[in-house]
């Protein structure tokens, strides 16, 4: 049997292969796709190469990991969706020279992907844990 801990991080694992699995799906079925070499929001697009963008994405990703651990812990699912996210925009970057978006966001005009909301989604789910805990704490 496996620690919890290996447990809680397999979980976080399976949940990323997931988001990753069903984001890059997504963006091979649709076929209006916006390809976004810049940051959020395509930012930067023209002063950023792809490589650079993900070499610091992926360093942040891993002084996130390290840095803030007792944070992810807090729950699997939302630690899975924002790492799956990050990760599947990165495997864009890498194979396709930038993130495809197809989603059409209503009012504001802009274009993203499942992977930008698996990451939006799980910071939130974060911090509302986060949040929780520190109420909670303080009774």
């Amino acid at each position: 049997m496996l620690p919890s801990h290996k447990v809680t991080w397999l979980h976080s694992g399976l949940v990323a292969g997931v988001a990753i699995a069903i984001d890059q799906i997504t963006k091979a079925q649709v076929a209006a796709v916006t390809l976004n070499p810049g940051i959020g929001l395509g930012l930067a697009a023209s002063f950023v190469s792809q490589q650079l963008l993900v070499i610091v994405t992926i360093t942040m990703l891993v002084v996130l990991w390290f840095a803030v651990r007792s944070w992810w812990e807090h729950s699997r699912i939302a630690t899975g969706l924002f790492f799956g996210g990050a990760l599947s925009n990165v495997l864009d970057r890498v194979f396709f020279g930038g993130v495809r978006d197809w989603l059409v966001v209503p009012v504001l005009g802009i274009q993203n992907n499942l992977a930008d909301w698996a990451i939006f989604l799980g910071i939130a789910w974060l911090v509302r844990s986060s949040l929780f805990a520190a109420v909670k704490g303080g009774e």
